[in-house]
């Protein structure tokens, strides 16, 4: 009868632990689910193109790219895709799914996967937790884990780079045997070296660390030689074998940051924690390093509170201090630290949980400020005015669709010079124009260097490369304004494309097009040039200031109906527009521009300057009040 009885509670026990795994489950799913959901942009991930591109002449030719063939600047010069996987994946979802939006749910599905990931190692970490706090821990973790690293949640190969890293300390975390372990250890660096052999470093790293600091003290050294020999091995294990070292030594020794402007190359910087410049994520990363610090001393007598792997001094300082120097040394190093790191910050937050849990009032104080702050303000601050929109589609204000629309159609003749951020969408979109410059980077150290030379030398410096180029055609990002006193207004395309020699023939959201005044392009220059409006000026220039002429008012405004009619999209038309109805009283016509100029992009300044001042003709002082704060904010980002 006792034997019954106790057979009955083992089971009842069974039964509730299976229920409890099930609520958390689903609980980590759901939560998991709503990162995927804010992080499901528009697409605007200019690399993510060429990237199509790359995967399409894989699987076509059967050969992995090694030279670039598709600049006039660079091309024949050494380019090795050691993301050539990722490539083929990314190919393989736009073809699947009929177009670039589908990578947008791609990368729903990626973030999605990673902080499942995540929030497994937080259950597998989890020692001594007390029943509740397995729930409100994750509800603090999570989305300061999320705020911190959102801006390398691209739909790039890092990606899938982080998805391996969290996997490998999975692997480690789980009740494993060794030999499996190291198995599938090996098997995910493998793997993850052929979808991006740049950072599969970082995974080797830390498979060393793990092999040499991991559990036991007792060590088969030959054993742990065999193995460090395989992961290291992976990184050569690709197409590109050994020639992956030049890639690294390039990029350790001669990328240059200030020449390439791509700011997740940049260093730390005490000025980054500035809200303007970094939002929430590097402020929030200091303080969560400063927590993991501070915890793992407080808890370096108490090392039975951590995970099992966790409990090695070595790992914990030798792991935690490189890769916080790597974070120093480029931000993009963010998620694999924080990951790292995730295990020490949640024990430390167990801990908190048992000091204060007979103190309740004070413990929901304590947990629920930084929720309420996560949740209430950090994510909603940075979905409104930091990340890229929620929704499906081309982000049209970040890539020039428009304006390769036009190239398409009017074929202007000459090369072409363009952004750095417009490479990849032109190499898929427009391949009858090979590029200047892209987001590779790499092959176009020199070019960089000699454009950035010229552009100091002067105004007949940057002409005679220009014309060493033989480049007709340029695209670029729309210019930057300035007041000159006694002057007026004007923009920093103004010297280095005069309108002496070159015609503005477009602009579209994203970018303005220049063609040169040859006798090639007269024909499209007479057809679609602006004589009147340039992109550089404020949108309200001719309708609002004074000593504009008459006929010079008249000319901006037929300029800006031609803009209209052929882009009824362009924000800055639409602003254009909207000021000349305000100055003859046309209100309530003139806020329904503006209002969907701010529907196209809601981080312009000058619509939201333009609605402060439509605002204010209406008496709607709350409104104008708000639109004028919106307009400081976002003029603080761009600064």
């Amino acid at each position: 009868m006792k034997k019954t009885r106790r057979l009955t509670q083992v089971e009842s026990v069974s039964d509730n632990k299976s229920a409890y795994s099930w609520v958390n489950a689903v609980f980590m799913g759901l939560l998991a689910a709503v990162f995927g959901v804010l992080a499901h942009w528009v697409i605007f991930e200019s690399d993510l193109f060429w990237q199509v591109r790359a995967g399409r002449e894989i699987l076509q030719n059967w050969h992995v790219q090694t030279v670039d063939s598709w600049s006039h600047t660079a091309k024949g010069e050494p380019w090795y895709n050691f993301q050539w996987l990722s490539t083929v994946v990314v190919y393989l979802v736009h073809r699947l799914g009929r177009g670039y939006e589908a990578l947008g749910w791609f990368r729903s599905f990626l973030v999605f996967s990673w902080m499942l990931e995540i929030l497994g190692l937080l259950w597998l970490s989890r020692v001594r937790m007390p029943g509740l706090a397995r729930f409100t821990v994750p509800i603090i973790l999570a989305p300061w884990v999320y705020v911190m690293c959102w801006f390398r949640l691209q739909m790039r190969p890092d990606l899938f780079a982080a998805c391996f890293y969290v996997g490998l300390l999975l692997i480690w975390s789980a009740e494993l045997t060794q030999r499996r372990r190291h198995v599938l250890s090996i098997g995910l660096l493998l793997v993850w070296a052929n979808f991006h052999s740049g950072t599969v470093v970082v995974g080797i790293f830390v498979f060393f660390l793990f092999l040499l600091t991991g559990y036991g003290k007792r060590r088969d050294f030959r054993e742990i030689f065999f193995w460090a020999l395989a992961g290291g091995a992976c990184l050569f294990l690709t197409p590109q074998g050994f020639r992956i070292l030049e890639v690294l030594r390039q990029n350790v020794f001669e990328y240059n940051y200030a020449m390439t402007g791509n700011p997740d190359q940049q260093p730390f910087r005490w000025d980054l924690l500035q809200f303007h410049k970094g939002g929430w994520s590097l402020l929030l990363w200091v303080i969560y390093t400063a927590v993991a610090a501070l915890g793992y001393l407080f808890l370096w007598s108490r090392l039975e509170r951590l995970p099992a792997l966790y409990r090695s001094r070595p790992l914990v300082l030798i792991g935690g201090t490189l890769l916080t120097a790597m974070v120093v040394s480029k931000i993009r190093a963010i998620h694999y630290q924080v990951v790292f790191l995730l295990p020490v910050v949640a024990a430390a937050a167990n801990y908190a949980w048992e000091r204060l849990s007979k103190r309740r009032g004070l413990l929901a104080v304590v947990w629920a400020m930084p929720a309420f702050f996560l949740w209430g303000w950090a994510i909603p601050d940075l979905t409104r005015f930091v990340a890229k929109p929620i929704g499906s589609g081309l982000w049209v204000n970040d890539l020039p669709v428009e304006a390769v629309a036009f190239l398409k159609r009017e074929k202007p003749q000459g090369a072409l010079l363009n952004s750095y951020g417009f490479g990849g969408y032109l190499i898929a979109e427009l391949p009858e124009y090979p590029v200047s410059i892209d987001g590779r980077e790499l092959p176009f150290l020199k070019f960089r260097e000699e454009m950035e030379a010229a552009k100091a030398g002067g105004v007949d410096a940057y002409r005679g490369f220009l014309s060493k180029y033989q480049i007709n055609i340029v695209l670029e990002l729309p210019p930057g304004t300035f007041f000159q006193p006694g002057k007026g207004f004007s923009d920093t395309h103004q010297l280095l494309y005069p309108s002496e020699e070159w015609a503005q023939v477009f602009f579209d959201n994203a970018s303005v097009l220049y063609v040169r005044k040859i006798p090639r392009n007269a024909a499209l220059i007479q057809k679609w040039g602006f004589n009147f409006v340039r992109r550089g000026l404020p949108a309200n220039f001719a309708a609002s200031f004074k000593g504009v002429l008459d006929e010079v008012r008249h000319a901006f405004e037929i300029e800006f109906d031609q803009c209209l009619r052929n882009s009824p999209e362009n924000f800055y038309c639409l602003v254009g527009k909207s000021a000349f109805l305000r100055v003859r009283g046309q209100i309530r016509e003139a806020l329904e521009l503006v209002l969907h100029a701010k529907r196209i992009n809601p981080h312009s300044v000058e619509t939201w300057l333009e609605l402060e001042v439509l605002y204010k003709e209406l008496g709607s002082l709350s409104e104008a009040d708000q639109a004028k704060r919106s307009a400081n904010r976002l003029a603080n980002f761009e600064n």
